[in-house]
């Protein structure tokens, strides 16, 4: 029956494991539009999540919803689909595979298929990061203090009890430096590409991104009850932390100043650090030279990534 409905959809056209984790709804928004000239009555609309695989029957999961009645030229609309897709699909995912939504509008009254639209969408790799582009805060998921490679670096510990910020400042120091001594480290990329995150292997294997050292850290400073930040530049990863048991208001922001006004002498409420420096055995003090160089140099073309503790649910 052509021409009765219309299917607007507002999604998401890829999914990783910290979306789905995080519930984070990849149907944003679904318009059913009536482009009849009569009303249209007792219909419904039906979600379905379908992939392309020998299990897909096994992941398969649906959603739908009753629809009273549409008058001509009118739509009904529904936010944030709460269609759910299992966490375990991700874990069997080595590679981007590809799956699909399935929408769908039918008549109560006589079953037939009134509009039907399929919307491609790709399945990545759990341990994938999509990029700053789209949720960049995201990534705060991948900072994880409780897997075993954090707990060989630093204890669990309250280093802001003390209310001394030598003392916070003293902990990332002997954080980094212990990270130092499990080197040396190659440093495979230095952008904060979108990508694999292996930042849990970085003390086996010896060699990851800058951005997977920057997560490690962040992940020991973290644990050691730091605040830690994320700055992503255009060509390199910045982490900090604060000093004092402090966070900024929103998870992301992109003014560069809000970092170096609390890193002024004088104010010292934040220290940063260029992690890669530990590729050339570099100390800690090279390390925080080294950051402040590149965040006074750096274009405004940047988002900082608040890493909130327990603001996000964590891979592990």
């Amino acid at each position: 029956m052509d021409g009765i409905i219309e299917i607007r959809v507002l999604y998401s056209a890829i999914a990783n494991y910290s979306m789905v984790y995080n519930r984070v709804p990849l149907i944003k928004r679904i318009e059913v539009r009536n482009i009849s000239s009569e009303s249209l009555g007792n219909i419904k609309l039906n979600v379905s999540f379908k992939q392309n695989t020998e299990q897909s029957e096994q992941y398969e999961s649906e959603w739908e919803s009753s629809i009273g009645s549409i008058p001509a030229g009118q739509y009904v609309s529904f936010d944030r689909i709460p269609l759910k897709i299992s966490k375990e699909l991700f874990f069997l995912t080595e590679k981007n595979t590809d799956a699909s939504f399935i929408i769908t509008v039918t008549s109560n009254t006589t079953g037939e298929v009134l509009e039907e639209k399929t919307l491609d969408l790709k399945i990545l790799p759990r341990d994938t990061w999509i990029g700053s582009d789209i949720m960049p805060e995201l990534l705060a998921s991948f900072v994880t203090p409780g897997r075993n490679a954090v707990r060989l670096i630093t204890e669990e510990a309250s280093a802001y009890q003390s209310g001394l910020p030598e003392k916070a400042k003293e902990y990332a120091r002997e954080i980094y430096e212990n990270i130092r001594k499990k080197g040396p480290f190659t440093i495979t990329q230095m952008n904060p590409a979108a990508g694999s995150i292996n930042a849990m292997e970085m003390l086996s294997r010896k060699q990851g991104t800058a951005l997977d050292l920057s997560i490690f850290y962040a992940s020991c400073l973290e644990r050691a009850g730091l605040n830690p930040v994320i700055i992503l530049l255009d060509n390199r990863v910045i982490t900090a932390c604060w000093l004092e048991d402090k966070t900024f208001a929103e998870c992301v922001e992109d003014d560069i100043s809000l970092i170096t006004k609390r890193m002024a002498e004088g104010v010292e409420e934040i220290i940063a650090v260029d992690i890669s420096i530990l590729a050339d055995n570099g100390s800690f003090e090279q390390a925080q030279e080294s950051a402040e160089y590149h965040l006074a140099e750096s274009s405004f073309d940047i988002f900082i990534l608040f890493c909130y503790r327990f603001y996000f649910f964590k891979h592990g």
